[in-house]
């Protein structure tokens, strides 16, 4: 019996989180438990101001690198650049299994 109703509650999680993703995404982000009174608290039109702005905020971000980018390729001619030191990862090939690669 038990194990239905948690069951039914997983189920309800799922579809909750799936429908009302903005919701889920506000509530990671602060750490704010389900149907706490903090979550019961907040607005969802305060929910969907804050995600636009921060996908605002990337647009804004995203057109700045942009712009930099073309700038330096422009003085350059170089539109490829190399990775810098610390985005390579040197251990990625040392900690692959190959055994997953075989056909089975």
């Amino acid at each position: 019996m038990v194990n239905e109703e948690s069951n039914k509650v997983r189920e309800f999680a799922i579809w909750w989180n799936n429908t009302f993703v903005l919701d889920f995404w506000y509530r990671q982000k602060y750490k704010i438990p389900f149907g706490s009174k903090k979550h019961r608290k907040v607005e969802p039109f305060d929910i969907m101001m804050e995600w636009e702005e921060e996908q605002l905020g990337t647009i804004i971000r995203n057109g700045q690198i942009i712009e930099e980018q073309t700038k330096d390729y422009h003085k350059t001619g170089v539109w490829l650049k190399p990775k810098k030191q610390e985005e390579l990862n040197d251990d990625f090939y040392d900690n692959l299994d190959w055994d997953d690669f075989d056909d089975k």
